[in-house]
């Protein structure tokens, strides 16, 4: 039996120092107040909007162009969420929420003004 254990240690040893060589591990920073929908292309846009303000620029195309990439981003992630509703409906409605804005524990939404209802 100890003969058996130690042929396992050493496989699961090697296997282990196989992967650890093989696969690159990328680290990246997440921040807990971004948005699911954020990518790359939407937060490299912000970056070119932030020099553009410095620099004084007119920044209404790049407002455009930012609008534009969020929407389609927001859409993509719609679609995503969308997609679990028959594997893993917690998790669907769990995206639902975050995408209208509804907070944990927040019982109802009150609005102040009938013109911020959109139908």
């Amino acid at each position: 039996m100890d003969d058996f254990d130690q042929t396992v240690d050493v496989i699961t040893g090697y296997f282990q120092f196989c992967i650890e060589v093989a696969i690159p591990v990328k680290h990246f920073k997440t921040y807990s107040n971004n948005h699911p929908w954020m990518h790359n292309a939407v937060k490299d846009l912000l970056k070119a909007k932030h020099q553009l303000h410095r620099d004084n620029e007119d920044l209404g195309p790049i407002n455009a162009k930012i609008k534009t990439e969020i929407q389609a981003a927001k859409h993509k992630y719609k679609d995503k969420v969308m997609s679990r509703a028959s594997t893993n409906p917690k998790e669907m409605w769990r995206g639902l929420k975050l995408m209208m804005g509804c907070g944990e524990g927040e019982a109802y939404n009150t609005i102040a003004d009938v013109d911020d209802l959109s139908f």
